[in-house]
């Protein structure tokens, strides 16, 4: 959230509390602007701010299409194999998120 003050605005950003007590980002830090970001298609950025968040913005936006034909059609060609791919990324999502966790350790 920005607010004007005199002649400038100041940006106001609610504090990570797990970076604040721990000291290290948790697997959403960045999330926000990752979706910022991919909503401005500044893809290396996106990546760059949190790179599961950035599947997560692309597989929520590729939801969209398939849902609008499932409500058209009442099924969509392939719907067992794409809810298995589906199952996949959200699985691979999770992965790269604690994985990106767990190398700030390292």
């Amino acid at each position: 959230m920005a607010f004007r003050f005199h002649d400038g605005f100041y940006e106001v950003r609610m504090p990570c509390v797990f970076k604040t007590v721990s000291g290290y980002k948790c697997p959403s830090c960045g999330g926000t602007r990752s979706f910022a970001y991919m909503s401005k298609l500044s893809l290396v950025s996106a990546w760059n701010s949190n790179k599961a968040t950035a599947m997560l913005y692309a597989f929520m936006a590729l939801q969209i299409p398939y849902r609008l034909i499932l409500i058209v059609r009442g099924s969509a060609p392939f719907q067992d194999r794409i809810s298995r791919i589906g199952v996949g990324a959200l699985i691979l999502i999770g992965v790269i998120a604690v994985v990106q966790f767990v190398a700030q350790f390292i």
